[in-house]
């Protein structure tokens, strides 16, 4: 088995042998096998038997998956002079992911895998090379609940064993699978641990909840009771008298009807004990527990009761940007690392999850958003409008960046332009007036007068002196007068 591949900007290095290379240990197996059972309340039950029979998991399950295979996944090649990213719609995987398999489309595959990295905390895949026997051509699910990890001397993991129901057995080298999972504590442990797991014990209550309530219904929907009898019974007499009470007053559609008893018999229920009280406290409890493990906010799952008109977007934006985002990010480069890495003739390209068209909020917000980038000169009119799916506009001014006036331009480039659109309106400002004295000459001279020149402004005048100086003056001719 070849060593670990691995890249240095882009291109291809020497193969570097695993550092924990040698022998497996003694006592562990070479083929690991996940264990895929929970021990509730009387049984032991399988993830899958959870997933079906357990609401909340089911619902958080799907609210996951489903919200994940809605994405978009696209290709990009990245040009490293311009920095800037080109979407490949027509690269190889970008058709991979597009349709991996026979009759499925992305949405079926990235379905399928959330809901094994949920249930099981793994999920795998094959690459079918085709006739080529270079680049995968399709990628087909490989059901993580029948397969085997083969361990490796000088890989980690070596290969993948799938055997049927039938079974057959199938063995596929761990290059040709991409295998998605959760983090391990156990460093010998080759897959990953089950959000199931953590939930043991929440789960098992929640199923002896579930069975208490179903055996409380069925039982006349009310508490424990018993008859008192004034004399002595018969075992055959008390068999007799539970199955007539069973059949006459067993049973949600028999609740509550009037019971007839006689021969001094009592019929005597018990009341409700503090546990049976709790129980529904109990169950909201297991619920919440629930969304904790798989971190969804308990509204985005139906479950209101702490939900306002003015928190529900938030949480929104949180499901998204807080819940899925790392596990986008951990598909995202699983892919890369097991998919396009490998690939040679790949090389340069990436793929990424486009979470544009859940994010981008109603009309009103972007086009808020869009203004107050558009006037910090973050975006151009025409980055803006590629973001609506717009044409462009075919005009300069609407790939230039665009700041406040009170604000220094961003760029010696811009301030050039600056002064040019200062001067201009300066120059149409003169040419405006000398095109209105030239019409007023050319009136003046049919009507036989020449225009009158215009009256010179009177020489401005000095402001009036102050009141005291006045005063003064005043008073000084007075004095003056009289000889003093």
């Amino acid at each position: 088995m070849p060593g670990l591949a691995l890249r240095s900007n882009g291109r291809h290095v020497a193969a570097k042998s695993w550092p924990l290379a040698g022998e497996i240990p003694f006592g562990r197996e070479m083929a690991w096998r996940q264990d895929q059972s929970l021990p509730l309340v009387g049984l032991n039950a399988t993830f899958d038997y959870i997933y079906r029979t357990q609401v909340w998991v089911y619902v958080c399950v799907n609210k996951l998956a489903r919200g994940i295979a809605r994405l978009p996944i696209k290709a990009y090649s990245f040009d490293g002079t311009t920095g800037e990213r080109q979407e490949e719609r027509t690269a190889p995987v970008a058709k991979l992911l597009r349709q991996p398999y026979t009759r499925a489309r992305s949405y079926h595959l990235f379905e399928n895998c959330v809901s094994n990295l949920m249930i099981y905390g793994n999920a795998t895949f094959v690459k079918f090379r085709g006739g080529n026997g270079r680049t995968p051509v399709e990628l087909w699910p490989l059901p993580w609940s029948q397969t085997e990890v083969i361990l490796g001397t000088d890989v980690p993991i070596e290969a993948y064993r799938w055997t049927g129901r039938t079974g057959q057995r199938l063995i596929f080298p761990a290059d040709d699978v991409v295998h998605f999972m959760w983090f391990t504590p156990d460093p010998l442990q080759p897959f990953g641990v089950s959000p199931l797991e953590a939930l043991g014990a929440t789960l098992s209550l929640e199923n002896a909840a579930q069975r208490y309530g179903i055996s409380s219904f069925g039982n006349a929907a009310r508490p424990a009771s018993f008859i008192q009898s004034q004399r002595n019974l018969t075992r055959q007499q008390r068999r007799e008298l539970r199955e007539e009470i069973e059949q006459s007053y067993g049973g949600p559609e028999n609740a509550f009807k009037v019971a007839l008893l006689d021969n001094g018999l009592d019929w005597k229920p018990l009341a409700f004990s503090a546990s049976e009280a709790q129980l529904v406290d109990n169950r909201k409890i297991s619920r919440d527990e629930v969304c904790a493990a798989f971190d969804i906010p308990p509204p985005m799952i139906g479950i209101l009761e702490h939900a306002t008109y003015s928190n529900i977007t938030q949480q929104h934006w949180m499901l998204y940007m807080d819940t899925l985002a790392p596990v986008l990010k951990n598909m995202e480069e699983t892919l890369m690392a097991q998919l396009v890495d490998p690939e040679p003739a790949w090389d340069g390209i990436f793929v990424e999850f486009d979470l544009d068209g859940v994010l981008r909020g109603n009309i009103e917000q972007r086009s808020q958003a869009y203004q107050r980038m558009l006037t910090a000169g973050v975006y151009t009119p025409n980055e803006l409008r590629k973001l609506e799916n717009e044409e462009p506009i075919n005009d300069p001014a609407a790939d230039a960046i665009y700041v406040p006036v009170n604000v220094e331009a961003v760029s010696p480039e811009m301030r050039r332009l600056q002064d040019q659109q200062a001067q201009q309106q300066a120059e149409q400002q003169a040419q405006q007036a000398a095109d209105a004295h030239q019409q007023q000459l050319e009136l003046a001279a049919a009507g036989g007068t020449a225009p009158a020149p215009p009256k010179p402004k009177p020489p401005p005048t000095g402001p009036p002196p102050p009141k005291i100086e006045r005063r003064v003056a005043l008073i000084e001719d007075r004095l003056t007068e009289a000889g003093l």
